[in-house]
């Protein structure tokens, strides 16, 4: 199945969101445009580690339709 965006929260019980972005851009070809969504505040590190790991872009939740 092709998703064009992924909403991902960083926080999840079985794998974390920067392992499960770092395997769907490793396996997927022409993988999703993948958001971060966090509860807290992206700090500079944290904005760095999300780069580091393949996401598109980042935002603090609660995320509204407006800002989508």
């Amino acid at each position: 199945m092709n998703y064009d965006l992924i909403l991902m929260d960083l926080n999840m019980h079985t794998m974390n969101g920067f392992d499960s972005c770092k395997w769907i851009k490793l396996l997927e070809s022409g993988s999703p445009y993948i958001v971060a969504i966090s509860a807290s505040e992206f700090t500079a590190g944290l904005i760095a580690q999300c780069k580091q790991v393949g996401f598109d872009d980042w935002f603090t939740a609660p995320l509204t339709a407006s800002v989508l």
